[in-house]
């Protein structure tokens, strides 16, 4: 089997004409975050082994795509799911940087279907928060209000660290909205 060690290094780009026999098999091994461009004739014919990711886009695979948070998936669609009900309605959250950069990427897709405001739209934001008065909100305050903006509907400003264990906080909270009053603690923890 070929076996290609991926450790220490981002980018790593294959050959242009790449082929492995239907008997061998390519193993990719290695920790932290890159990716691996394919050529353009790349075939691959056989099983292909791949370790440490998370999607394969098109011709280039991702490693380690998206934060975990050190959770496991149901836990971490849930914490997700939480965290966008309490940022729709109270309009800004304090939580930690890691949580506050993974709910940009979670919440803003939404903000673009409540925009669109059709049922099949209302649908998609359903599956991911399934609390009907949450999409309410969206759907009737929150995407009319940002109507003529393209994306970056949320902003995150670093508050500093945490007491009792240094964690590194930040307040997340739509761009332009204010809110009725600013949590005291963290939303979810």
């Amino acid at each position: 089997s070929s076996r290609i060690d991926i450790a220490g290094q981002k980018t790593l780009t294959l050959a242009s004409a790449v082929e492995i026999p239907d008997n061998k098999s390519m193993e990719l091994i290695g920790s932290g975050g890159g990716t691996i461009s394919l050529g353009d004739n790349l075939t691959l014919t056989g099983d292909m082994k791949v370790s440490a990711t998370d999607t394969i886009q098109g011709s280039t695979m991702v490693l380690n795509g998206g934060s975990k948070l050190g959770r496991k998936t149901a836990s971490r669609k849930a914490l997700m799911s939480n965290l966008a009900s309490a940022l729709i309605t109270h309009k800004r959250i304090k939580t930690t940087d890691a949580k506050a950069k993974e709910l940009r990427m979670y919440v803003e897709p939404l903000v673009t279907f409540a925009k669109r405001g059709d049922l099949h739209a209302r649908r998609q934001v359903l599956k991911k928060i399934p609390r009907k008065a949450i999409i309410h909100e969206l759907f009737d305050t929150i995407g009319p209000s940002f109507s003529d903006r393209d994306g970056g509907y949320t902003r995150i400003t670093k508050l500093g660290f945490r007491d009792n264990d240094r964690a590194p906080m930040s307040l997340i909270e739509f761009v332009g909205m204010t809110a009725e009053s600013v949590p005291q603690g963290e939303s979810t923890e």
